[in-house]
């Protein structure tokens, strides 16, 4: 840029320089006119020869820059007049007094001279071009010189450089290192070798990052594996003790459950015993402790079937049709009376028949988990009481069952984080956190939702599991596409 600046200057001091010559030499002929063809002009004038005026004009105007020539009397009278022809753009005129050739020196007369300067700009014009053509090739090859040792020097060098770094395995950085350059690329200790040099430095201090970084990541993929494996061991030591401790409620209130038909049992084989002593022949009554042997004995054998469903892990059974109604049931007789003397009224409604596909041991669980949640929520209230319902919804074709209690309902803020793990509201040592979000990823494997029903005056959760036989046409469908 500073040299195509440079040339254009020096072009126009040129251009200048070369009109001021053309302008003092045509000075220069208006002068030799002005002192040699006037004094003849004037002693033709004075002698009136027009023939000589003539030939005086037509000599005048041999000048390329004169184009006219006119001479008068001092009346005005044109003597000898001559013009070029042609349209001139640039022209002036200019005025010379004739005077008397002798010693009185009065006016006899005029010249007009008219002059251009077309052909100055013409030559000027034609000398700018030259020259312009001239820089521009001296800038073209000067460029090109200038480009093609850029390219020598600088540019293929860092191409160079370039494709040695992209063909090298950068897994691998140990074996990576930058080549030194040979001439005419470089030269020993010039910007491109030094360059190469910190390049190598940098590869260097890299690798050593790398490995470094490496064993590092080695170290902590093995801590978090480690830790993974331990955390998974930590939340089903935590799933584990969350039932046992859900075990441990139940226990309690099933000792009790339990106690009644034992008693039941014990004093009707006392009565059967008095009886037959008494009398071998009174059968009926003997009959009749028999059969409230029997029905005691059955509801305490649902109750310690009960227990088991509940106690063990069935997490890896497989997914079969179970019978709402039989859950509702067994649930039913779980529950009735563990109230640990709350008085709580528990109420179970089904319409009709419902069957769904899941684990029969985990659908228990969720029903019982969710009435124990309600029992621990309603203790201080004054009126108690929990209804579990099952009705299909009819708009989806879905099985929904409903668990709510006398509550008032549960705020926004712990509904959003109910069924997060490890959230609870309870005292310390009363929960666990773990029952709903066990609860949440049991209904969430068995294809159902469950959410906080806020349009229920009091507090409501709800289920929704898909009806078996949408479920069956689902998983054929799949399995023919």
């Amino acid at each position: 840029m500073v040299s195509s600046l440079a040339t254009t200057v020096t072009s126009i001091v040129q251009l200048f320089l070369e009109y001021r010559t053309e302008k003092m030499t045509q000075d220069s002929e208006l002068q030799l006119f002005e002192s040699s063809s006037i004094q003849s002009i004037q002693d033709q004038v004075w002698t009136v020869n027009e023939d000589a005026l003539k030939n005086l004009v037509q000599s005048t105007l041999q000048s390329p820059n004169i184009i006219g020539l006119k001479i008068k009397d001092d009346s005005g009278k044109s003597l000898a007049e001559q013009s070029k022809s042609g349209t001139f753009k640039y022209t002036e005129t200019k005025h010379f007094s004739l005077r008397n050739p002798t010693e009185s020196g009065e006016s006899i007369g005029s010249a007009e001279l008219l002059i251009t300067n077309d052909f100055i700009y013409e030559k000027l014009q034609g000398r700018a071009i030259t020259i312009l053509l001239a820089n521009f090739l001296k800038t073209v090859v000067v460029s090109s010189f200038l480009l093609f040792f850029f390219n020598l020097l600088a540019v293929n060098p860092i191409k160079s450089i370039s494709f040695q770094l992209n063909s090298n395995d950068w897994n691998q950085p140990k074996d990576i290192k930058i080549r030194p350059l040979k001439w005419p690329f470089s030269v020993r200790n010039d910007e491109i070798s030094k360059m190469i040099e910190r390049l190598n430095i940098s590869i260097e201090i890299i690798r050593k990052h790398n490995e470094s970084n490496k064993s590092t990541i080695n170290m902590t993929e093995a801590k978090f594996q480690a830790t993974s494996a331990e955390l998974e061991s930590t939340q089903e030591l935590a799933k584990t003790s969350a039932r046992l401790a859900e075990i441990g409620i139940l226990t309690s209130g099933v000792a009790h459950e339990i106690n009644n038909p034992l008693t039941i049992i014990l004093g009707s084989a006392m009565m059967i015993e008095k009886l037959l002593q008494e009398d071998p022949a009174n059968l009926p009554r003997s009959l009749r402790c028999v059969n409230q042997i029997k029905n005691s004995s059955e509801r305490i054998k649902v109750i310690v079937q009960g227990l088991r469903i509940f106690s063990r892990d069935g997490s890896t059974d497989a997914f079969e049709p179970c019978s709402l109604n039989k859950i509702f049931s067994e649930v039913q007789c779980i529950m009735s009376g563990l109230n640990r003397g709350q008085d709580i009224k528990i109420d179970f409604e089904i319409s009709h028949e419902f069957t769904i596909l899941g684990r029969y041991v985990q659908i228990s669980q969720i029903l019982i988990n969710l009435i124990n949640n309600s029992q621990d929520a309603i203790e201080g209230l004054e009126d108690k009481w929990i209804k579990v319902k099952a009705i299909q919804n009819e708009e989806d074709d879905e099985v929904m069952i409903s668990v709510t209690d006398s509550g008032k309902g549960i705020p926004r803020s712990v509904s959003e984080k109910m069924f997060l793990p490890f959230f609870t509201t309870k005292e310390v040592g009363k929960g666990t956190g773990l029952g709903l979000a066990i609860v949440h990823g049991i209904v969430s494997e068995h294809n159902g939702i469950i959410y906080v029903n806020e349009n229920c005056e009091n507090t409501q959760i709800l289920l929704k599991f898909p009806k078996y036989k949408e479920i069956r046409q689902k998983r054929e469908g799949e399995n023919v596409a």
